[in-house]
């Protein structure tokens, strides 16, 4: 029957004072994941039999810890590695919040928190049943704005990236941009982890792929699970004209970007990326809608456009010559890439 406080205890010597009893799985997760920074205004109340902690049937005693976290480390899922030695998941670091340990249940509130360069506010980390063994389930929510970038070197350093195909495996983005992100890790069975999250654009410019220009003031959400991920509502500008884009995951598992948009001869000077584009929109005239997708499969990228090309004057050698309100229909497809 111990009541108490205490103030700047060091998380990572939590170990030292587990007690003996404590289920074999629990202890190596509290050790494992409890890394560092400290714990600070903390009251602790244990009352009860030892061998019976940590009480989850409330008439066996009762176990609460209250603290302030203080620059704390935390990794979700320690002893899972990727092949080169990083943490599966990368790991909650200079965590300013609080945390709860009540019976079985733990729960920490971080305020602030970093993640591999990623800014997070208001996460909450629970484990509802602490005593359930191989069962023990990791329940994360959280919320985060910063730079667009960092959002998808952590999505990269992450299972995300192989649940979306490696998509954005050679993407590229400026600005800033908001995530949502929830997460639930089976503890003892991490191939069975669930993700849930969306990433809001706010006038990014974007490099899908090196090969493509690029896609500037983007708007829209993405939206992500861990069986894939769907574009919903996004929209940017395209070699200076608009372009929609669509699509995201396929029941297969292959992935499908839908493209519809307008190119543009003015927007295309104005905007080349490269100076052959440059001197081709010197020979456009007006303007043709276009539709294409792009498709990942098994490995590969294909890249597929078609438009009637009607609206569009060109000034080149026949038989590529047109005026504007003629017809040339046209296939183009880039083919076999890898990703």
């Amino acid at each position: 029957d111990f009541t108490g406080s205490l103030d700047g205890f060091p998380i990572d010597k939590i170990g030292t004072f587990l007690p003996l009893a404590t289920p074999h799985g629990l202890h190596d997760w509290l050790v494992g994941a409890l890394q560092g920074g400290q714990l600070r205004d903390t009251t602790l109340r244990l009352r009860g039999d030892l061998a019976q902690f940590p009480f989850k049937a409330a008439d066996t005693g009762e176990f609460r810890v209250a603290g302030r976290l203080a620059g704390a480390r935390l990794e979700y899922a320690p002893g899972h590695r990727h092949p080169d030695g990083t943490p599966l998941w990368p790991l909650a670091e200079a965590i300013d919040g609080r945390i709860v340990f009540d019976r079985a249940r733990m729960e920490i509130n971080g305020k602030t928190l970093r993640t591999l360069g990623v800014a997070l506010s208001n996460v909450k980390a629970v484990i509802p049943d602490l005593g359930a063994h191989d069962k023990m389930m990791l329940e994360i929510d959280g919320a985060g704005a910063g730079p667009l970038q960092e959002f998808l070197r952590y999505v990269a350093a992450t299972p995300v990236l192989g649940w979306i195909g490696h998509f954005t495996e050679d993407t590229q983005g400026t600005g800033n941009a908001k995530l949502d992100l929830k997460l639930r890790l089976p503890l003892a069975h991490m191939n069975e982890a669930k993700v849930q999250g969306s990433l809001q654009l706010q006038g990014n410019d974007v490099v899908l792929f090196p090969e493509l220009p690029a896609l500037q003031n983007a708007q829209g959400r993405i939206a992500f699970h861990d069986h894939g991920f769907g574009l919903e509502g996004v929209g940017a500008d395209f070699l200076g004209a608009p372009l929609a884009v669509g699509g995201g995951t396929t029941p297969e598992g292959s992935t499908r970007v839908t493209l519809a948009g307008t190119l543009s001869a003015e927007g295309m000077r104005r905007t080349a990326p490269a100076p052959a584009l440059g001197r081709l929109a010197e020979r456009l005239s007006g303007s043709t809608p276009y539709r294409g997708e792009i498709v990942v499969k098994a490995g590969h990228r294909t890249i597929t456009i078609d438009s009637a090309l009607a609206g569009l004057g060109i000034e080149l050698p026949a038989p590529l010559n047109k005026v504007q309100d003629a017809n040339l229909p046209l296939h183009f497809v880039l083919e076999g890439e890898p990703t």
